[in-house]
């Protein structure tokens, strides 16, 4: 069996960075964006049995059970 951990902290808190060139609700949506396409390309990694995501964050949870 082979497991993708992937590991997101909080909205709130991603891509700080980057926070003087965005707004707050570009970088969380930036941060969703990203995420959803990391999370689509190891879901179709065909030797990955299952992919995981340890987050605090409702939202990044939600995303990740949607797929």
């Amino acid at each position: 069996m082979s497991v993708a951990v992937v590991p997101v902290k909080s909205l709130a808190h991603s891509k700080s960075r980057l926070s003087s060139a965005f707004t707050r609700s570009q970088l969380e949506e930036l941060s969703l964006s990203m995420l959803e396409d990391l999370l689509e390309a190891l879901l179709e990694t065909p030797f990955l049995t299952r992919v995981v995501v340890a987050t605090p964050d409702e939202r990044v949870a939600e995303l990740a059970r949607g797929l």
